[in-house]
């Protein structure tokens, strides 16, 4: 694995991580979160463990849901 591809997986774990917290902070469900983002549970789940790149739709469909700012969830990072 390069350096790049290794600070890339990284990026997306700790994104991941971080839109877990959100969710489990507003008690929602995965199943919850994807009704309220209209994105597929599965992505939801590959997204929270790192496993699956998102795009800037998604991160605003997310953010949207959680009723924050993007820019939140990307702190992280």
């Amino acid at each position: 694995m390069t350096v790049e591809k290794s600070l890339h997986t990284k990026k997306l774990i700790a994104i991941g991580v971080k839109i877990s917290q959100l969710r489990l902070e507003r008690n929602l469900t995965q199943q919850d979160l994807a009704i309220m983002c209209e994105i597929d549970v599965r992505s939801i789940q590959r997204i929270e463990k790192g496993k699956q790149n998102f795009t800037l739709k998604n991160l605003f469909q997310l953010a949207n849901s959680f009723q924050i700012n993007a820019t939140e969830i990307l702190e992280e990072i």
